[in-house]
């Protein structure tokens, strides 16, 4: 069974279920090894903490 809160602070918050990727970032992994990727698949520490809407791309994917 599953729900959806309905009270007023959970209407007033809602939290969206995924977000899409900048450009930049996609391709790029928080956790490279979880997907078998290799470590320079990685988003650098500083852009992976970054809140939202704050990311500006800096490096392009690699082929």
């Amino acid at each position: 069974m599953t729900g959806v809160r309905q009270d007023r602070w959970a209407n007033a918050h809602r939290v969206p279920v995924e977000e899409a990727k900048p450009e930049g970032e996609r391709g790029f992994y928080l956790h490279p090894d979880v997907f078998a990727q290799p470590d320079d698949m990685k988003l650098p520490a500083s852009r992976a903490q970054a809140p939202p809407g704050e990311i500006k791309p800096t490096f392009e994917k690699k082929p």
